[in-house]
């Protein structure tokens, strides 16, 4: 009879072991997967603050461009990033990829470009860009000139919109 209560007392010593250890391991699980939420929940933070500052950025870098918009420029930068080109070729690549592009500077002025880029197999486009903290970006493509309300919101020069 004494044996059969050491036993009930080693099985009973066993299970709670084990739901121990098992409580243990759920619990360091729940840790490890809440650290990795809290994680991408900071990196997107982080995305948004950046992206968030370059808006503003360029929101400051529009208004303040505004008044010297018909300055022409002069020179050309030739490091990508800086040369509308550059820009302009990379973005048409990404647009329709194996076809073969002639690019020309229509007008530029210190802050906004329009590249006319001919594709060899069709008629071409045109690519706006404008100038954001010394780094060209696209900002309208199409066939047509844009529209007053594109030139007004990203500040070009308003002999560029189409004429309605």
């Amino acid at each position: 009879m004494h044996e059969k209560k050491s036993n009930k007392w080693q099985i009973t010593s066993i299970i709670l072991m084990v739901i121990v250890v098992a409580l243990a391991a759920g619990g360091v699980y729940l840790y490890m997967q809440n650290r990795d939420k809290q994680d991408k929940i900071d990196a997107t933070q982080t995305s948004l603050s950046n992206l968030e500052n370059q808006i503003a950025s360029f929101a400051s870098t529009q208004a303040s461009s505004s008044s010297s918009s018909d300055d022409t420029v002069t020179s050309q930068s030739s490091s990508y990033g800086s040369d509308p080109i550059a820009v302009a070729t990379a973005y048409s690549h990404t647009m329709a990829a194996g076809e073969t592009y002639e690019y020309s500077i229509a007008t530029q002025t210190n802050d906004a470009a329009k590249i006319n880029v001919k594709i060899s197999d069709g008629p071409g486009y045109m690519v706006i860009l404008k100038k954001a903290d010394d780094v060209w970006v696209p900002v309208y493509s199409g066939q047509q000139d844009p529209s007053v309300a594109i030139v007004e919101q990203y500040g070009l020069p308003s002999n560029w919109a189409l004429e309605q």
